[in-house]
């Protein structure tokens, strides 16, 4: 309710706003917060509103919200699902986080679209599916921050940041940017808005995708043997260690390396 050209809240929870042109929404919605282990005596969680797990998430389980999940402690071949972001400050081993319900539907699409040939009738019901899914979605903000993740898969509809030691065969799907403050060795990246790593790959080669589209730029601090990278249609992969790389399509479509 409104006191005083002030709103004041009856109800406890987290104040959340909603802007859509001139008008802001303002509501309270329901925080659950789980204090122990999510595992299979407390079961699944599903929740309309925020989720904050103060324990680890273990094999098995599935957390849902219709907002946002914080998880303080690990996950272990658990199942993240958010309509806006996902944020873990342990290690993801073997787990799949999605943040943004119509994410690997807009991440499909993106791929699809570069694809010299199209599937016609799978883009047909792709873009059918995006078209419901948008109209519930609008406005939405969805990003994932960790600090490292392991064999795991990450979907965003917009930011992906890893800001610990990195991520190990970890396939990353980004509707936005991706940034990765510690290494990347093994798995793929795909991000819409650009890609900026610290550092990919190993000493032993081991084989890691970095993709964007044509627009957008990778940049990498130091990118070892095996390292492939795509800007459009554009493929270079390293053979030898090398230092502070910019990769981008030039004017005549040639891609730069820099």
């Amino acid at each position: 309710m409104i006191v005083k050209n002030k709103v004041i809240a009856t109800s406890s929870g987290r104040p959340t706003f909603f802007y859509k042109g001139n008008c802001v929404t303002i509501s309270i919605l329901p925080t659950l917060f789980h204090t122990r282990n999510v595992n299979g005596s407390s079961g699944n969680i599903h929740f309309r509103g925020d989720v904050e797990i103060e324990g680890e998430v273990e094999a098995g389980i599935r957390v849902e919200a219709e907002r946002n999940i914080l998880v303080e402690q690990a996950l272990n071949k658990a199942t993240m699902s958010a309509s806006r972001a996902v944020i873990t400050h342990k290690n993801i081993l073997n787990s799949d986080i999605f943040a943004g319900v119509h994410t690997m539907l807009i991440v499909k699409l993106g791929q699809m679209l570069q694809t010299v040939h199209l599937n016609i009738e799978k883009l047909s019901a792709l873009l059918k599916q995006l078209c419901e899914l948008s109209k519930t979605q609008a406005g939405s903000h969805s990003y994932i921050q960790i600090e490292n993740a392991s064999t795991s898969r990450l979907y965003a509809s917009e930011n992906i940041f890893v800001l610990g030691s990195g991520c190990i065969n970890t396939t990353i799907h980004s509707g936005g940017m991706v940034k990765i403050k510690g290494t990347l060795r093994g798995g793929e990246v795909y991000a819409k808005l650009g890609a900026d790593i610290h550092r990919v790959g190993s000493d032993s080669g081991t084989a890691t995708f970095i993709e964007v589209p044509e627009n957008q730029k990778i940049c990498i601090k130091t990118a070892m043997k095996g390292t492939t990278i795509k800007v459009g249609s554009k493929t270079h992969t390293f053979t030898e260690t090398t230092r502070q790389v910019t990769a981008a399509i030039d004017k005549s479509g040639r891609l730069m390396l820099e």
